[in-house]
């Protein structure tokens, strides 16, 4: 004797539903309440962020081996680094009055952290081809701060974004410096090595002067 399959239709779960309507119901409106209370206690939250591109460098590679490009991230983590130090966040704390209410009862460290919560980095990566193969490149950084003023988050994150440029130019200036050094001392020895050659040249046209090709 075969075993009917037990199927069910549209109207057999409208059933199931109907008889289970407040079990179901309930919940989905406590739950829904909650959201819209939650929503309504909790103070908007405003973020201001900003994307920076990343220039490429203009020396060929062929000349001067960079480390520009291919660890572009770890100079981004660097800067934030030094940026996001406990005694620069506390000027640009009390610079736009930021965690006023905090600041009774939290230590500067700790305000601090809380800054470095609010703010978030992120990096911007992309596969390109360079010389015929697939790399991974870093092609900008996008930086944003949280607040409960849209303008305050705005200006917090124009601060960072002159923070982090500036720190950029300080480094781009030192590392053209070195590059400028590297390439100066390159052709200090290419020179040293032609004075060296033409002086061997010299002397031995000196040594066979009447038995040169030239001569012959």
């Amino acid at each position: 004797m075969e075993q009917e399959e037990d199927t069910k239709t549209f109207t057999d779960y409208l059933h199931i539903f109907k008889r289970h309507e407040y079990v179901i119901t309930v919940p989905m409106l406590f739950l829904f309440a909650i959201s819209i209370i939650i929503a309504l206690i909790l103070p908007p939250v405003y973020r201001s962020d900003a994307t920076i591109l990343i220039e490429q460098q203009r020396i060929p590679l062929d000349l001067v081996k960079s480390t520009v490009e291919s660890f572009a991230d770890e100079r981004i983590r660097q800067i934030q680094q030094k940026i996001m130090t406990i005694n620069n966040l506390g000027k640009i704390i009390d610079k736009y009055n930021l965690y006023a209410s905090e600041k009774k009862s939290m230590t500067v460290p700790e305000l601090a952290e809380r800054f470095r919560e609010n703010t978030n980095l992120e990096i911007i990566d992309a596969n390109v081809i360079v010389q015929g193969r697939a790399q991974k490149a870093t092609l900008a950084f996008r930086l944003s701060f949280d607040d409960r003023d849209p303008f305050i988050a705005q200006k917090v994150a124009n601060e960072l974004v002159s923070l982090f440029l500036d720190e950029n130019i300080k480094n781009r200036k030192q590392s053209a410096e070195d590059t400028s050094n590297f390439l100066a001392e390159e052709a200090k020895k290419f020179s040293l090595e032609i004075q060296t050659r033409e002086r061997k040249l010299a002397e031995y046209k000196e040594r066979y002067n009447n038995s040169l090709p030239e001569l012959l």
